[in-house]
């Protein structure tokens, strides 16, 4: 995933220190960085669909050079999509709290 200048595999300390300056030129120091957080935001950008399901796994898996598996595994931010349920929290809450909640869609 990051060749050389050259084509040739890259050093995994030079790797890291190359994206570390890269990063902190354009003032982004808030997330990892080391390869391996590249390469699973590599993967999981291209493994999402325009619905923002992850259906094209496939195209993942192709551009970091792995099985699909392989991929899913260790390349892919696992999401959970579900209902929206907050309203149902409100149970919960102390009596002045659900006062003061604010109503949301329950469509």
């Amino acid at each position: 995933m990051f060749p050389s200048a050259l084509g040739t595999l890259r050093d995994p300390r030079n790797a890291r220190k190359q994206m570390k300056r890269a990063l902190d030129r354009i003032g982004v120091t808030d997330i990892p960085q080391n390869p391996h957080a590249a390469r699973k935001t590599v993967g999981t950008t291209l493994a999402e669909d325009a619905d923002g399901g992850q259906s094209d796994i496939g195209v993942a898996a192709a551009q970091l050079g792995n099985t699909e598996e392989v991929t899913r595994r260790h390349y892919i931010q696992r999401t959970h999509r579900g209902p929206d349920a907050r309203h149902r929290f409100d149970a919960f809450a102390l009596p002045e709290e659900r006062d003061n909640t604010v109503q949301t869609d329950r469509t």
